[in-house]
Parts: structure tokens; C-alpha cells; sequence
């Protein structure tokens, strides 16, 4: 799995912005899983906010890539999400996570975003 990262400092705002992409999107979902990369995407951002970093954490799902993007005063706690992120995603892989709690807020969120997304598609259309 690859991944990049990108840290831009604002000198006029005084914060940090990272920019992380992982090389694993809906390009890569097994037959029968769609949608689980935007799923997991949605519970890292869940176990980020349980944390409580003091940061604005997001989040994007494409066809290629999952990109995760915050905003943080501190480099050190940018640091920290950073190492935080890559540790939840070799937890999901070797399956030594329980993120039962986590998982039901994520679908709602998900399926809300499919939601919203259909009714721009469809108000576009007209």
C-alpha cells in the first residue's frame, strides 16, 4: 500500500495542514464490497474524533485513493493523527480491531453523504 503525506505550513494562520493519501480506493474493493473503503475512511475519522486531537480532521473517498486532510497548530499533533491513522489502518487489515461502536455511526454518515449526493445529482439534471 502506498502512501504520500504533504505538510504545508501557513505562516499567516500559524497552522499546519496535512495532506495524506492512501493508494487504496473503490478501485480496489472486492466484488460484493462496494463502498467499504468509504465506509472505513468514515470510521478512522470517527476514532480520530474519539481522541479528541485538537484539529479539523476530513476526509475523502475517490476511485484510487482515500485522502485524509487536517488542520493543527502543533506539527507534533499533526505528527500524532498521522501515526495514529497508520496504525488504526494495520489494525483494520490484521483484523485487531473492534470497531462495533464505530461502524454504526460510519454507515449513517456513509449513507447521509449517498443521500445528499443523489438529490445534487438529480437537482443538476433538471
Amino acid at each position: 500500500m502506498e502512501k504520500n503525506i504533504e505538510v504545508i505550513y501557513d505562516s499567516d494562520l500559524n497552522d499546519y495542514h496535512f495532506i495524506y493519501i492512501v493508494d487504496k480506493g473503490k478501485n480496489n474493493e472486492k466484488l460484493g464490497y462496494d463502498g467499504i473503503s468509504h465506509l472505513i475512511e468514515h470510521i478512522i475519522l470517527i476514532l480520530l474524533e474519539e481522541k479528541e486531537y485538537k484539529a479539523i480532521l476530513r476526509g475523502r473517498t475517490g476511485f484510487y485513493y482515500c485522502l485524509y486532510n487536517w488542520t493543527t497548530y502543533s506539527y507534533e499533533e499533526g505528527i500524532k493523527i498521522l501515526n495514529e491513522i497508520n496504525q488504526i489502518i494495520e489494525k483494520i487489515k490484521t483484523n485487531e480491531l473492534n470497531f462495533d461502536k464505530q461502524l454504526e455511526k460510519a454507515k449513517k454518515e456513509v449513507i447521509e453523504e449517498c443521500i445528499d449526493y443523489s438529490k445534487k445529482k438529480l437537482s443538476v439534471k433538471k
